[in-house]
């Protein structure tokens, strides 16, 4: 009997400490993500000013493309976590892969211009209507790619070039980032033997789901980064690149003219930094410093959307879309919110869904991100109606 009572209580404490670091992770996270979203924010604000100098505008490139950069590596800190904890969950899908493999290149290239980098890619078009194995959704398989893309453009010297190339191998995905550089040690380290998260969580990722990564001699270049996924049979799904795209077309954002917008959040620079990205948009703005006074406009001013913290005092973003639920429809109560957030642990997501809010974003949100996801769920609604 001790020796049971001894490993239930150190069975006990391992599960503590393990609620004790994922609650450390949380917490450190939202304290990164909170001014990573004013800086970024911020900088493409002043960014899309046609007066900026080109000495300015060099400057704030550079902090947007750091915040980026930063917010990187705090989400693919926390997905390792989730890794080593076993919380990250498989959903196995149907995956445009063509699409998902485009709209990486597309989010990589401004990386490449910064550092004097030809992209080029080579794509089997017939892998649009390919599955593969596990929860390599368009996200998953964009973080993948977007990894090794930013790793090999980092390695390759200026004017030099980098290849995707998506085949079929074996009976297999077989996606191939060629480049001319110094390959990591081992796939975690650089040439240097600094740990690299980024690396690190891809091959965590593709082990994941049944897959390898592996370096070697590229066809072309000097190096590459090879993945390789097994495939379902039997599956096939329908292309899908503007979803995948999430906000990196090239195309226009949406415009939010005439939409009535209530923006409630304690940080003051949040608070104006969001309204100023909806106003840019065409949409009237109206702000609130906390969750009561948030409820106290709702009802006067009648909008046609609620964007609300999460982590604030006194009554949290939970607690007042709770509240707001309960209203009547003449008082707001079913005007659909967006939950913009430094909280994003999956846990949080959904929390915010159960609490009422229709969708979940994370800090630092870039403003084509933020005005589509206005956009969607506005334009939802009016549908409903």
């Amino acid at each position: 009997m001790k020796a049971d009572d001894e490993i239930q209580r150190r069975i006990a404490e391992l599960e503590r400490t393990s609620r004790l670091k994922d609650d450390l992770f949380g917490v450190v996270s939202h304290e990164l993500r909170a001014p990573l979203h004013a800086i970024l924010g911020w900088a493409e604000i002043l960014l899309a000013r046609a007066e900026v100098s080109p000495d300015d505008r060099r400057g704030l490139e550079a902090i947007a493309r750091n915040a980026r950069i930063q917010a990187q590596v705090i989400e693919d800190a926390l997905d390792l976590n989730r890794i080593a904890s076993g919380k990250l969950r498989l959903d196995c899908k149907p995956t445009d892969l063509a699409a998902a493999a485009q709209a990486a290149i597309e989010t990589a290239r401004p990386l490449a211009t910064n550092h004097e980098i030809q992209l080029a890619h080579t794509i089997d078009p017939a892998l649009s209507a390919i599955a593969v194995l596990g929860d390599v959704d368009p996200q998953r398989l964009q973080q993948v790619l977007g990894h090794l893309l930013g790793h090999a453009i980092r390695a390759t010297p200026p004017r030099g070039d980098v290849a995707l190339v998506v085949r079929r191998a074996d009976g297999q995905v077989e996606l191939a980032v060629e480049f001319d550089g110094v390959p990591p040690v081992n796939g975690t380290r650089t040439a240097s033997h600094n740990f690299d998260v980024g690396l690190s969580l891809v091959k965590s990722l593709v082990e994941l789901h049944g897959g390898a990564l592996r370096v070697e001699r590229g066809l072309r270049h000097a190096a590459a980064f090879v993945v390789r996924l097994p495939l379902r049979t039997g599956d096939a799904v329908r292309p899908t690149t503007a979803a995948l795209l999430n906000g990196h077309t090239t195309g226009q954002a949406p415009s939010l003219d005439g939409l009535k917008i209530l923006v409630i959040d304690d940080d003051g620079d949040a608070r104006e930094l969001v309204k100023t990205i909806l106003t840019q948009a065409r949409a009237h703005a109206v702000t609130a410093a906390s969750a009561d006074e948030g409820l106290a406009v709702l009802r006067d001013l009648h909008p046609d959307l609620i964007i609300s913290d999460i982590g604030m005092a006194l009554r949290d973003g939970y607690q007042f879309m709770r509240l707001v639920r309960t209203m009547s429809s003449s008082e707001g109560g079913r005007t659909p919110a967006l939950a913009l957030t430094a909280h994003v642990q999956t846990e949080d997501r959904t929390r915010a869904l159960l609490a009422g809010y229709q969708e979940h974003i994370s800090k630092p949100v870039e403003a084509r991100q933020l005005i589509a996801a206005v956009h969607r769920l506005t334009s939802a609604d009016r549908a409903d109606a």
